[in-house]
């Protein structure tokens, strides 16, 4: 109509906020679940990603006077959290490359930090929400087992323990 609004949340990577959503069903009771928690650093939600007025929601009227970004199919009050969610925090963590993975979720034994997953059938069901033929993107799921020194490259832990060996 012709009103400049403020677009809430703004920017590019906002504007192409990955949706997909993955189930994981475990064809046996281990207690072992898809968890999304614990992905985020602290200074994440209390400096960087803030809800408006300091609320664990976002709501319609703190968005009266504000647009949405233009690829988005659903308003940030329908987000879970607002801009305090984890997973819209994972995304908007910029790559430094075009190829790029960020971390969906964990896999997590009820009640404690183990991960195991002994062998056996599973189910991951996707809902393929983000389009990415239109710019001849790809979408991979990755599972994948972390060590000390992170995650598939070792470069960046070996390269930090080298780096710190002299200055001990």
């Amino acid at each position: 109509n012709g009103t400049r609004m403020p677009v809430v949340p703004c920017g590019l990577i906002a504007n192409s906020l990955f949706n997909d959503s993955f189930d994981m069903f475990m064809n046996r009771d281990t207690g072992e679940n898809m968890t999304c928690c614990n992905r985020t650093r602290d200074t994440d939600c209390s400096v960087r990603f803030q809800n408006p007025n300091g609320a664990p929601e976002v709501s319609p009227e703190d968005l009266v006077d504000t647009t949405m970004p233009p690829n988005w199919p659903y308003d940030l009050s329908e987000i879970p959290g607002g801009l305090e969610n984890e997973s819209f925090i994972v995304w908007f963590r910029v790559s430094a490359f075009p190829k790029f993975r960020k971390l969906y979720g964990r896999l997590q034994e009820s009640g404690s930090s183990d991960i195991n997953l002994p062998a056996g059938n599973d189910s991951i069901f996707l809902t393929y929400n983000y389009p990415v033929r239109e710019y001849k993107g790809t979408k991979s799921l990755f599972l994948a087992e972390i060590s000390w020194l992170g995650g598939r490259n070792l470069f960046l832990g070996i390269a930090y323990i080298v780096t710190a060996t002299p200055s001990i």
